[in-house]
Formats: C-alpha cells, structure tokens, sequence
C-alpha cells in the first residue's frame, strides 16, 4: 500500500496558483534551497506528519472542489513532492 507524508493542507491558498485553491505541502526535500520558504518540511519524517494513502486524499480534496470555481484547483508544493512520485502519481490518476 502507498502512503504519503504530507505536511499540512491549507483549505483556501491565494496566493500558490490561479483562483481558489487548496495547497497539499509534501514532508521531505533533500534540494535544501538557500532561502526556502518551509524548512520545516525538509525531514521525511518530523513526527507532525499526517500519513494518506492516496485514495484518502482526495476524498479530503474533493470535500473542497466546490470552492475552486473556474479558476481554481489543487497545488502540490513542499517540501518536494516528486519525492514521493509514486504516492504523487497515484494521486493524480484517482
């Protein structure tokens, strides 16, 4: 079974893409950015995360659809979400 290390979600992102969105902040980066903007995302694993399997979700992100309207949507952002591709590719094809 897959299962992903998210960070935290955040229901109504402005400011992370076009329109309304909800932003799903991954756990895990090995870039290490100088001037990163969540460090605290850089651990696979800090003891805060909140571990998914894919199908769980996006039965949390369709709660949100309604919000999106036409301009809005869902934004994987970090940490590094192509850390965990295979979580992250399920993810999309559901």
């Amino acid at each position: 079974m897959i299962e992903g290390y998210i960070h935290s979600i955040e229901s109504m992102g402005l400011v992370d893409g076009p329109g309304i969105r909800t932003v799903v902040f991954f756990q895990g980066c090995r870039l290490r950015c100088r001037y990163c903007h969540n460090p605290d995302t850089w651990t696979m694993r800090s003891g805060k995360e909140q571990i998914f399997t894919p199908e769980q979700l996006v039965n949390k992100l369709l709660r949100f659809k309604p919000y999106f309207g036409d301009n809005g949507g869902v934004t994987f952002s970090g940490g590094e979400p192509l850390l965990q591709k295979d979580f992250l590719c399920e993810v999309l094809r559901l």
